[in-house]
């Protein structure tokens, strides 16, 4: 484990602009183990991931950037902490520090991408500072003026044509057993499995007795609507709207909006993770460009001179 020292000797002597982190969110969110808060006496201040959230900030304040970002899920608002809860007592924490906070859930899908994602995202800036969040482009009941949600169609179609598949290219579909294929079969788009009237021999699957109806396994997406969450996990993306297969990892890649240049490395297993936990690019690009707008009149100031760290190769350049 790095000290806050040790960082901050490995940083560039010209102050940080934007320190940017993601702490674990399986300990915020609704379907880890919170849900077992009133059943099982659960106490979220007592899961280990959880307390990265506040180690994180404190590691920012330690570095003293001008911004600093925390993304994680829409639970983190609600998970007590003592008597406040986890985002109460981390902006506390910034402001203490001189920092002024503003916290916001995101719907994904206002900003570009396909996908009906929603995330808190917390950006704190040093006094002085103008953060102003980025207004929606997207709508979901857009007016004559307005662009719609972008949809999955809009960005997987071209992907059924099988000569686009390929163990490089993260697109190679899985092969599922028989008795898996005749229950996607039964799902409409945009709609779940219809276990309650599922003939006899589709009720009892390889390892269970009776069949459940989990919301991402068994739900097939639409073509002409936003995706729901990707989610991280070998059988967790959703059924192809069309096709009788769960998404591949280049499917869900382009709904999260990763360019195809993008390669993803390590077992299937490993790529569902790396794309199900990532922020979209696209919303992190919108996040990004309003950060330098707020940034833009310290540039400016009188005599500021400033340099761009090339970590690639370690030095400072004009």
């Amino acid at each position: 484990t790095l000290t806050s020292a040790e960082v901050i000797a490995g940083l560039p002597a010209e102050q940080v602009d934007v320190v940017f982190g993601g702490s674990p969110c399986q300990g915020f969110s609704i379907f880890g183990k919170r849900r077992f808060v009133n059943t099982q006496g659960h106490r979220p201040e007592d899961d280990e991931r959880n307390g990265l959230a506040t180690a994180y900030i404190r590691l920012a304040i330690a570095i003293r950037p001008r911004v600093i970002v925390l993304e994680n899920v829409k639970g983190i608002t609600s998970t007590p902490l003592g008597a406040s809860t986890y985002v109460e007592v981390i902006e506390g924490l910034l402001r203490d520090a001189g920092y002024v906070p503003s916290g916001r859930v995101l719907n994904c899908a206002d900003y570009g991408v396909p996908q009906l994602r929603e995330r808190f995202l917390l950006i704190a800036v040093q006094e002085g500072i103008d953060f102003r969040w980025p207004v929606p482009k997207y709508h979901a009941d857009p007016k004559a003026w307005q662009r719609p949600y972008l949809t999955v169609g809009d960005v997987i179609t071209d992907l059924m044509d099988p000569s686009t598949e390929g163990l490089e290219f993260s697109h190679a579909p899985m092969k599922h057993k028989p008795l898996l294929v005749e229950r996607y079969k039964l799902i409409p788009e945009g709609g779940n499995l219809p276990e309650h009237n599922l003939p006899a021999h589709l009720q009892k699957g390889y390892r269970t007795e009776n069949v459940k109806n989990y919301s991402h396994v068994m739900k097939r997406l639409a073509m002409d609507r936003p995706a729901t969450t990707m989610v991280p996990g070998h059988n967790a993306f959703p059924i192809h709207p069309r096709l009788n297969r769960s998404l591949t990892v280049r499917e869900a890649a382009r709904i999260q909006t990763f360019p195809d240049t993008m390669r993803f490395v390590g077992t299937r297993q490993q790529q569902c993770t790396l794309v199900g936990n990532a922020v979209p690019p696209q919303l992190s690009t919108v996040l990004a460009q309003a950060i330098a707008k707020a940034l833009d009149d310290v540039y400016s100031e009188p005599g500021y001179k400033r340099d761009i760290y090339d970590l690639r190769a370690g030095v400072a350049t004009p």
